[in-house]
């Protein structure tokens, strides 16, 4: 499923991004995984490159995908 959320993201970062409904998930070196824990309510991102695995949570899907984009393309 492509949202306009994974469209935005194919977009920006050149991967192909799949909307499983609340996961936004993406093969390739910039691609990644953008989900939500389910117990802490809070958004969190996984790149697929070697960079450091960021340990901030975010707030809304919104905040994390923009944290994505700009560590992707700073």
């Amino acid at each position: 499923m492509t949202s306009r959320d994974a469209g935005l993201l194919n977009e920006v970062t050149g991967a192909d991004w799949s909307d499983t409904g609340e996961m936004l998930i993406a093969a390739g070196p910039n691609g990644g995984i953008i989900d939500r824990n389910p117990t802490m309510n809070e958004w969190f991102i996984i790149f697929n490159d070697d960079r450091d695995q960021s340990d901030e949570w975010f707030v809304t899907r919104a905040d994390a995908i923009a944290a994505f984009v700009e560590a992707i393309n700073p």
